[in-house]
């Protein structure tokens, strides 16, 4: 029976370790990481070549190992990482690329908030502009200034001071009846 190394996986074991455990937790076949690895330019990836390097039987190039890790959506040095470390890096990265999108949504929503708005704005100009309120069928004239009255506030407000609303905390009181 071969002995531990004292100084724990090699680099090599490392990657190869986590080459599987990263197209596991992806739910992906050996044969799919290789489509995969095919469709971003990397001739020769098969089902055999993907089970040969989870192994350790088959060695890495460079230029391999980080277009594996780009296909599994991590860095080569997270793949090599020593225990413990790769996964607070891979969890940092996960969290990056969802604070990535959650911004790009963000402003999304900003810019869709605006355009309501301008839209909003138009409308209630229209309004404005129709005959002196006082000489309108009465209803009418109570509708638009209903409306009047409650777009005022959105169409004051900003996408940033709708965000710092978002992110105060919310004031509960003392009491726990309050929650």
């Amino acid at each position: 029976m071969a002995e531990a190394d004292p100084r724990g996986p090699s680099d090599d074991e490392r990657f190869a370790a986590s080459v599987k455990r990263l197209r596991e937790a992806r739910g992906w076949s050996q044969g799919e990481l290789a489509k995969r690895m095919t469709e971003a330019g990397f001739e020769g990836f098969h089902q055999t070549t993907i089970s040969r390097i989870e192994k350790n039987e088959r060695p890495v190039r460079v230029g391999e190992a980080h277009g594996l890790a780009r296909t599994l959506g991590t860095m080569v040095g997270a793949m090599i990482a020593p225990t413990g470390a790769w996964e607070l890096v891979d969890n940092a990265q996960r969290q990056f690329e969802q604070t990535v999108n959650e911004l790009g949504r963000l402003h999304s929503s900003a810019s869709s908030f605006e355009g309501c708005k301008s839209l909003l704005q138009q409308d209630v100009e229209a309004l404005e502009a129709l005959e002196p309120i006082d000489q309108l069928e009465p209803d009418l004239a109570k509708w638009i200034e209903a409306i009047r009255t409650r777009t005022a506030y959105y169409l004051s407000l900003s996408p940033e001071a709708v965000a710092r609303q978002a992110v105060e905390p919310i004031d509960w009181g003392d009491s726990d009846e309050t929650r």
